[in-house]
């Protein structure tokens, strides 16, 4: 039994600040607008006396903004220092500090620099839109496959080849994203034909894992699937539940040990360049390393897909578990287990009933007819 995820491997950048948010009726013409807390005020006192709509349309914000500004009415209704023009943000907004000490240091430092007129910048590599796709696959027993990296190269480098074609699976296609085409490379190198029986796939509803020449790959390789539905992976898929933080985790890690202590290339221009092929793909090959067997085998438990169907091994769900998104979930479990069970037993006993009726008109071989 195998699991499948495929990952976009990037760089983020997370903006710091917060804005109430006010869009126009045309989409196309969309503003992103602040409101002081005594504007707030006089929206709220005006919607108590009138309604939301006419207090919306009077002060030109949406419905949402006024309902928002209700709800937090109360908790600054008696504080007057909120009242001031300049102040725009309810007490405990934004982001919350990991460490008070170092973002007040740091505080100290931005507005030294800013008097001495001195520019502030956040180092990056210029590529925040730079990525690749890895798909990870790995068997129930806890082997784990290679992963199948697609690359942005369409005429393969044979030094890359040379260094990590053992150990990942390379796709020269040019792309980030799967289609058939892709998806049948995938599924011949990765899955490839057995010579003993079928073998069950579970991977997510992607439209390629859907498509009619998927499918004929599929049976050609003598492979079942068993789709996950879209919205259900964070329950159901083991890749999703177990695997993806912490090969991703390990990615960041890499990732930012080369921008602290790494050494960089620049452009002529001064600007440092994304991290070469043969780094990324080393972090790739070294990340899928280091997930532990045991997690890849716990992964399949978790998530209901290889546990004993008597139902001993229910409590290993994750979902399921009393910190569980799904609490209730083993009781109902439960009784459609014994539903089923009861019902595998009554067309038993029918077919047992029906065979029985067939025979009642023929006499035993062993019978013996005395005729007086």
């Amino acid at each position: 039994m195998f699991d499948v995820s495929d990952d976009e491997i990037e760089n983020i950048q997370v903006p710091i600040g917060e804005l109430e948010e006010d869009l126009d009726d045309d989409p196309a013409r969309r503003k992103r607008k602040s409101y002081t807390m005594e504007f707030k005020k006089k929206a709220v006192t005006r919607t108590q006396k009138t309604n939301i709509t006419k207090s919306a349309q009077e002060f030109g914000v949406s419905r949402s903004c006024v309902i928002r500004w209700m709800n937090q009415y109360s908790s600054c209704a008696d504080d007057e220092s909120l009242s001031s023009s300049e102040y725009r943000r309810m007490p405990g907004g934004g982001r919350r500090l990991r460490d008070p000490e170092f973002d007040k240091n740091l505080l100290e430092w931005v507005t030294k620099q800013r008097k001495e007129k001195n520019r502030v910048s956040v180092r990056n590599t210029g590529h925040e839109k730079a990525h690749i796709t890895v798909m990870l696959t790995a068997r129930s027993d806890g082997f784990k496959c290679k992963p199948f990296v697609l690359l942005p190269n369409k005429r393969p480098i044979p030094s890359i080849i040379e260094e990590f074609g053992k150990d990942l699976e390379l796709s020269w296609c040019d792309r980030s994203f799967f289609n058939d085409a892709i998806t049948k490379e995938f599924l011949i190198k990765i899955m490839g034909n057995s010579l003993f029986a079928k073998r069950l796939l579970v991977w997510d509803s992607y439209r390629c894992h859907l498509s009619v020449d998927t499918k004929k790959v599929l049976r050609s390789l003598k492979i079942d699937t068993a789709i996950v539905p879209g919205g259900t992976t964070k329950f159901l898929q083991p890749a999703d539940v177990f695997w993806n933080f912490a090969f991703k985790s390990r990615i960041r890690q890499h990732y930012e040990d080369v921008m602290l202590y790494g050494e960089k290339e620049y452009t002529r221009g001064g600007n440092m360049k994304q991290p070469p092929m043969k780094v990324y793909l080393k972090w790739v090959r070294d990340s899928w390393n280091d997930l532990p067997q045991d997690l890849i085998v716990r992964s399949f438990k978790g998530c209901g897909i290889t546990i004993i169907p008597g139902g001993s091994e229910d409590n290993l769900i994750h979902c399921l578990k009393p910190e569980g998104e799904i609490t209730d979930g083993v009781v109902y479990l439960k009784k459609a287990r014994e539903e089923s069970t009861a019902e595998q037993l009554r067309l038993a006993i029918e077919n047992v009933e029906i065979e029985t009726e067939e025979y009642d008109d023929l006499d035993s071989d062993m019978s013996v007819n005395v005729v007086n």
